[in-house]
């Protein structure tokens, strides 16, 4: 039995880069799909990357970091929106409802 990941793998083996529409349109599956096989893939070890046009690579080192710039900045920006929630909440709680 193939495992969900394995035909964006060999794809992107066979043409080294893809677009996600691309992905998308060779194995049928939706593009929410193709991004959460892509995070699955990446979280078992497989190095995929992002090109500098948006697409995936497979064993690309250049791409690979590219990845992992992306996801880094978008930490940053998760835990800076966290804390202003948890400042708010904060203020909230300080706050006295009349009710």
């Amino acid at each position: 039995m193939e495992k969900r990941g394995d035909s964006i793998v060999k794809l992107l083996r066979k043409h080294k880069k893809l677009s996600r529409t691309e992905l998308m349109t060779m194995t049928g599956l939706s593009d929410r799909i193709v991004r959460k096989r892509i995070e699955e893939l990446r979280n078992e070890g497989f190095m995929i990357g992002v090109t500098a046009s948006g697409g995936y690579s497979i064993n690309n080192k250049t791409d690979f970091r590219r990845a992992m710039a992306i996801y880094k900045a978008r930490a940053s920006k998760e835990q800076k929106t966290y804390r202003r929630m948890q400042r708010t909440l904060e203020n909230v709680n300080q706050v006295r409802f009349e009710g």
